[in-house]
């Protein structure tokens, strides 16, 4: 399968290595880490899912927030990713931070 790295958004751009074709799975990483702590998953679910791992802002590729951190913003992040793709239902994976985020996002 071919991997592209895409970049979402208005600033703050969110870098997002996307794969696969299917129904979308949403990979967030947690705290300290980036889109690429998810390599083995994103190899085995690229057969049957579109897979995107994303760096959320101020990690890895995507671009940085100014001033103070609102967590919020984190969710309004994935709901431009999940617009950037037209998706109207997604499968959402978090590890720590990356849960949070789609609690958030549920909320």
């Amino acid at each position: 399968m071919r991997t592209r790295l895409q970049h979402v958004g208005p600033p703050p751009r969110i870098a997002v290595e996307v794969t696969g074709r299917g129904p979308l799975v949403v990979l967030m990483h947690g705290i300290g880490g980036n889109r690429k702590a998810w390599a083995e998953q994103v190899a085995a679910l690229a057969g049957e899912f579109t897979v995107a791992a994303w760096d959320a802002r101020g990690y890895g590729d995507s671009d940085d927030y100014d001033g103070a951190l609102d967590f919020g913003d984190f969710a309004r992040d994935l709901y431009r990713v999940l617009d950037w793709f037209g998706a109207r239902r997604a499968h959402l994976v978090g590890c720590s931070m990356g849960g949070r985020i789609a609690l958030d996002f549920y909320s």
